[in-house]
């Protein structure tokens, strides 16, 4: 059942560019009903895709959903931008069995401050939109969710916001200005919305979504996007990093609620550690470089930017505990790799990974925004290597249990054919 898959590539209503070992066009199913078995074709909506550098753990969420639900056997069709660096475009990556339908984005450089004009996809989505038996929105405030879901109406759609349903972080008025336009429409229209935690099916509640809307479903976490891991000592080599020194590692985009600030103020004050801030840059990477120099810590912290899957690797096999002390996190990916990685993760309490390394007993829980906490979280954890193994492990196990990508894919696609009904 599963298909070849490839890559179409699209610039503006003009014809395909580039043709990658596409298989042979699906024929039309009646709208809304998998054709026989329960399989059928879905189309997930997402405006960034790997190896993009832009749209942070949501990229990884989504590829991971489509590959478990080719496995399934369903047809699988992206569509998605060629947004890939602040100052460059990327194709996505290849995906055995995914059809990835890619377009070119208007602007480049807006896409970093979530602007994306996917050229096309409205002529795209008003043809085919209707052709799939399930569509998966992947965020609601850009216009490739936009276009979609007003092509599929009446028919159903399913969003997942992963984080963004509140309006956080940069370009406030400008949100509120899309909302009002038509991300709230995509919000309230939505047939089922996904929250990934309780902490995000909170925040859709006061949005005024319906409870009966909301389905708790966490994101899927592949351990062969992490495992097997590499010897120590390559990244600590590459970076400069003594081989004795404890290393405490942020991955994630580094914005200003990830406080990264808080982080850097609690290693400070523990000698010998060195920080690794690792992931791309939201707009804070300057104002963490002042702290440092502030600190007189520059000679303790390696500011790596974003890492592919190997430099990920080579980190997590590297770090001694996994830090994210984010004041707004609906999930938390890092902390889940980082469990299967063997590293024990310290994480902000009102989290969405709050809840399941409390849950799991797989890391420390500390209150959000308190340097003293996560100080001494930090050094509680390199002072027992012992217990951080014993958590870390713990934590794999109840990972690889809860968050297998089958069972996570089957719920989703349950969920398809409820609301098909």
């Amino acid at each position: 059942m599963i298909h070849r898959g490839g890559i179409r590539c699209f610039d503006g209503d003009s014809p395909v560019l580039r043709w990658s070992r596409m298989s042979r066009p699906y024929p039309s199913p009646s709208p809304g009903k998998p054709r026989d078995a329960g399989v059928g074709r879905v189309l997930h909506v997402v405006p960034y895709f790997s190896p993009s550098e832009a749209g942070g753990g949501i990229r990884e969420a989504v590829a991971t959903l489509a590959r478990a639900q080719v496995r399934a056997g369903w047809h699988v069709t992206i569509c998605t931008t060629d947004v890939g660096t602040p100052r460059s475009r990327r194709a996505p990556v290849e995906i055995p069995g995914l059809e990835i339908c890619v377009f070119r984005n208007l602007f480049n450089k807006l896409a970093w401050d979530d602007i994306t004009i996917p050229l096309g996809l409205a002529s795209w989505a008003r043809h085919h939109a209707h052709a799939f038996d399930a569509v998966h929105l992947h965020g609601h405030r850009h216009l490739g969710a936009w276009w979609v879901a007003r092509a599929r109406r009446p028919s159903p759609y399913v969003l997942s916001p992963h984080g963004t349903a509140t309006r956080i972080e940069r370009r406030i008025g400008l949100k509120r200005i899309f909302d009002r336009a038509a991300g709230d429409g995509i919000l309230q229209g939505a047939a089922r919305v996904l929250a990934v935690s309780d902490v995000e099916a909170s925040q859709l509640l006061s949005l005024g979504i319906l409870e009966e809307h909301i389905a708790r479903v966490p994101n899927a976490v592949d351990p062969e996007s992490i495992l097997p891991l590499p010897g120590r000592g390559a990244f600590r080599k590459r970076h400069g990093i003594p081989a004795d020194a404890p290393v405490v590692l942020f991955l994630g985009r580094v914005t200003r609620n990830k406080r990264v600030d808080v982080l850097l103020r609690a290693v400070a004050s523990i000698p010998k550690v060195v920080l690794v801030v690792a992931g791309p840059d939201g707009g804070e990477i300057c104002n963490v470089r002042g702290e440092a120099a502030l600190f007189k810590v520059s000679s303790r912290i390696r500011i790596t930017g974003a890492l592919d899957t190997e430099r990920r690797r080579e980190a997590l096999a590297d770090a001694d505990v996994l830090a994210l002390p984010s004041e707004q996190e609906i999930f938390g990916l890092a902390s889940m790799e980082g469990l299967l990685a063997g590293v024990a993760p310290v994480v902000s309490e009102g989290t969405g990974c709050a809840e399941r390394i409390r849950a799991w007993d797989s890391g420390w829980v500390i209150d959000a925004g308190s340097v003293d906490a996560l100080r001494n979280a930090i050094e509680e954890a390199l002072h027992d290597p012992e217990e951080r193994r014993r958590r870390a492990a713990l934590g794999a196990e109840a990972v690889r249990a809860e968050l297998a990508p089958a069972s996570v894919a089957a719920r989703i696609l349950d969920i398809y054919r409820e609301v098909a009904r």
